[in-house]
């Protein structure tokens, strides 16, 4: 299956790669606090909902992984994406910029397929502007930028 993600990452200095345990994610979500994780060993905290942002010093092969991975364990992609984009660009204040697909915000995008364990990325965009693109992506460029042209009709 092919998925479509925003590509921006709100990164900030607080972030390290600490683990989240059952405990700490409960007491944190109790108290009303964000959770930051890298992604290796989080996913029983990931699975009970308890971790809002992955990072994995923000390196964009690991991130993608962890997106699969958590899907593999039955998290739905866009909650998967959303802790790697949306919800960081939240936490920071820039989410009226980047982290998710909608007219006016930054377009930075990555179109992959998702295998096990890992993505084959079939497009980048930045900006708005493809920098690259798999035979598979352009031969939808004409379909897509049908949807695109409807979606921005439908929001005039």
């Amino acid at each position: 299956m092919s998925w479509i993600c925003a590509l921006s990452v709100a990164v900030s200095p607080l972030y390290a790669r600490p683990r989240v345990s059952l405990k700490s994610g409960k007491a944190a979500q109790d108290r009303g606090v964000e959770t930051t994780s890298g992604w290796q060993g989080s996913f029983d905290a990931m699975a009970e909902n308890l971790v809002d942002i992955i990072c994995s010093d923000y390196h964009f092969p690991s991130l993608l992984a962890c997106a699969i991975r958590m899907r593999e364990n039955g998290m739905s992609m866009s909650d998967a994406v959303n802790m790697l984009t949306l919800n960081p660009a939240r936490h920071l204040g820039l989410d009226q910029e980047i982290g998710s697909i909608e007219l006016g915000k930054r377009a930075d995008l990555t179109a992959f397929n998702s295998r096990s364990g890992f993505g084959d990325v079939l497009g980048v965009w930045v900006n708005g502007d493809q920098k690259f693109s798999t035979p598979a992506v352009a031969a939808s460029q004409a379909e897509t930028q049908k949807d695109v042209e409807l979606l921005q009709e439908a929001n005039q």
